[in-house]
């Protein structure tokens, strides 16, 4: 089964992290939003969804959240595409995708 570290960097209301904890029960699963009405949600839809063991912390992106992870994903709104799109910068992404995914 996978394992390691994902991390659902600005969650909202928590989709993608809690259907990744969901489909892979092992992962260490952390979520993170500025917006403390959207981590209230996050936090229900956890409750609703009988996703347990996964953390949902306030951050303003990575600021407060602590450790290295296998995996970050994201799905910003669409106002943070936009400014992301305009912006000029160089992204390197290194995922251990085998030590998550090695047994899908």
């Amino acid at each position: 089964k996978p394992r390691g570290r994902l991390l659902d960097l600005g969650c909202g209301y928590g989709p993608v992290g809690i259907i990744m904890k969901r489909l892979f029960p092992a992962l260490e699963t952390v979520l993170c939003d500025i917006n403390e009405r959207a981590l209230e949600l996050a936090r229900h839809n956890a409750r609703q969804n009988q996703v347990q063991y996964a953390e949902i912390i306030r951050s303003d992106g990575l600021q407060a959240v602590p450790g290295d992870f296998d995996l970050i994903l994201t799905n910003p709104p669409m106002a943070a595409k936009i400014s992301i799109k305009n912006m000029r910068f160089q992204v390197l992404i290194f995922l251990r995708f085998s030590s998550i995914c090695s047994s899908i």
